[in-house]
């Protein structure tokens, strides 16, 4: 079984190879290539969120699209760089908030 380094390792490798007819660009995996990758049978979520704090260190972010069989790995700087949505415009569409909504402390 590979660490977490090792796995990231190899993802940066997949990083920089062309395919899709560009390098150097974000990714998806699939969770079965992950953990043949990884060289395990089951994947818990645990080594999963220890995946995503190293590989986060090491400038990569990973998640899970949700309803998908699939991670996303992407650069920090790439993410990083995304713009925000102005003030100006978050106002246009701001509501107030009901008073009572800001006692509850139940998700939405």
């Amino acid at each position: 079984m590979r660490t977490e380094d090792e796995v990231i390792d190899i993802m940066r490798v997949f990083y920089k190879e062309e395919f899709g007819g560009k390098s150097n660009q974000r990714f998806r995996l699939t969770w079965a290539d992950l953990r043949s990758i990884y060289g395990v049978g089951k994947l818990f979520r645990s080594r999963f969120k220890l995946l995503q704090e190293r590989a986060y260190q090491r400038g990569l972010y990973i998640w899970c699209p949700a309803d998908e069989d699939e991670i996303v790995v992407i650069r920090c700087k790439t993410v990083d760089r995304w713009r925000r949505v102005p003030k100006r415009i978050i106002d246009e569409y701001r509501e107030s908030a009901d008073p009572q909504d800001l006692d509850d402390e139940e998700d939405d």
